[in-house]
């Protein structure tokens, strides 16, 4: 049983993956992937990094300890509301959080990444930019990690 294929298949060439379980050949299911279709077109990418903010308690009243990074970054407009994928990298040690975690990720023994979020904005029904910011924790304000923001927008719209 072959579950990938690449080449002709019922007369249209392509790259054809079945389901678990299924040959990729004579399954009557829907395909994961099948390249005829129009998945996952890349419409922005982008490696940013997030700019640095002060040291200091959380802006929510969580305590002290924090150190804040944001970055906004604009893409071409598009008339509904885009999926995306995200990445978190630290720059120091190259460590890679994907997907990234929504609370206490230790980057160190000294640091943890205590939140992550990301916002895809714009108005009129129109999205143009998206938002990527961290919070880190630790107990001594010399010791942080910068952090880059992985992003790409695709063409495909969310639902």
């Amino acid at each position: 049983m072959n579950r990938t294929f690449i080449g002709v298949r019922n007369g249209q060439f392509g790259v054809y993956i079945s389901q678990p379980g299924e040959d990729v050949m004579t399954t009557t299911k829907s395909l994961l992937l099948d390249s005829r279709y129009d998945m996952l077109k890349v419409h922005h990418s982008a490696i940013v990094g997030l700019n640095r903010g002060s040291f200091g308690p959380h802006p929510n009243g969580g305590g002290s300890g924090y150190r804040y990074f944001i970055r906004d970054v604009a893409f071409p407009a598009l008339p509904y509301l885009p999926l995306f994928s995200l990445a978190f990298v630290q720059n120091q040690n190259l460590t890679c959080f994907y997907p990234p975690p929504s609370r206490n990720a230790q980057i160190s023994n000294d640091v943890t990444l205590d939140y992550v979020g990301f916002w895809i904005g714009g108005s009129s029904g129109s999205y143009s930019s998206w938002n990527a910011e961290a919070f880190e924790r630790t107990n001594d304000q010399d010791k942080y990690f910068d952090l880059n923001a992985v992003v790409t927008i695709f063409k495909n719209p969310v639902g």
